[in-house]
């Protein structure tokens, strides 16, 4: 399982985190034991829009910008987690 954040970073209205956290870092945060280790949760609220992304509809005219930078976050977001290279 896995939980991914891409906005465009022109969008006043997406909500992105602070910095990205390691499974491990979230269980010490939240004192919360997760089983098993396995997924991820990522976040890459700074994806170039190239367009003014005032409103929604943004994501839904630049759907192949936006699904080729869901890829490039699973991507980080798990090298992120595990180190290395993403299979």
């Amino acid at each position: 399982m896995f939980w991914l954040t891409v906005n465009y970073r022109e969008d006043p209205l997406s909500f992105p985190n602070i910095r990205n956290l390691t499974i491990e870092e979230i269980e010490n945060i939240t004192n919360l034991s997760i089983e098993p280790h396995a997924g991820f949760i990522y976040d890459q609220s700074n994806t170039k829009g190239g367009i003014s992304a005032m409103t929604h509809m943004s994501y839904l005219s630049r759907s192949k910008s936006l699904s080729k930078n869901i890829v490039k976050a699973y991507v980080k977001g798990y090298r992120h987690q595990y180190g290395g290279k993403c299979n």
